[in-house]
């Protein structure tokens, strides 16, 4: 079995987000104790802290934990996608493998299970359209029912591309050929031609 396609996330998606979680964990520093951007808590002159000084402490320190909550798995994520470089799609002779049945766990789809493939793109609430690979199945009960960065709408699967390092429309064509390559097998050295489609 040979690979003709391997598709990963991208590192730059991946840097980014890690840096999002940086930011985050150090604004939470800075709320909490740093005081560098942020306001530090109003003191009386004693140096205590006042009633609005107290008010303003627990503020920042449900701010803060906030910010470190969403920031720390967001380094995480992004520092496990650099250095863990395992594909998301791969390509083979007889297959399409999907990661979609969990961080680490992927999904083989035979090309004879595969009606179609293609790119398209997700608009919901005036966003900017995700970018997806959309493959149509002979049998969806045969893969799992919900699987992880995608989502069926009837017997097709919508994967989530955006963050590939391989644009979804460059594997649509890849998984295209593919399926041509499975047609152009199956017909007999004798067998007529395809008829083409007319009036």
């Amino acid at each position: 079995m040979s690979v003709q396609l391997t598709v990963e996330r991208s590192p730059i998606r991946q840097f980014l987000i890690g840096f999002a979680g940086v930011v985050l964990i150090v604004t939470a520093l800075d709320i909490l104790w740093w005081h560098v951007l942020s306001s530090a808590p109003t003191v009386g002159d004693d140096g205590g802290l006042t009633t609005r000084g107290i008010v303003e402490r627990r503020q920042d320190i449900l701010w803060s934990s906030l910010f470190v909550v969403v920031g720390v798995p967001l380094l995480f994520v992004g520092i496990v996608g650099l250095f863990r470089r395992a594909p998301v799609v791969e390509l083979s002779d007889d297959a399409l493998y999907l990661r979609i049945a969990g961080p680490s766990r992927g999904v083989r789809i035979p090309w004879s299970e595969v009606l179609s493939v293609r790119s398209g793109s997700e608009d919901d609430d005036g966003r900017v359209p995700g970018r997806q690979l959309l493959i149509e199945v002979a049998d969806p009960a045969m893969y799992p029912p919900d699987p992880w960065a995608a989502e069926w709408d009837g017997s097709v699967l919508h994967v989530d591309a955006d963050a590939w390092d391989v644009p979804a429309e460059e594997v649509a064509v890849h998984c295209n050929l593919a399926l041509a390559r499975l047609v152009g097998s199956r017909r007999e050295p004798g067998d007529p031609p395809e008829q083409q489609g007319g009036d």
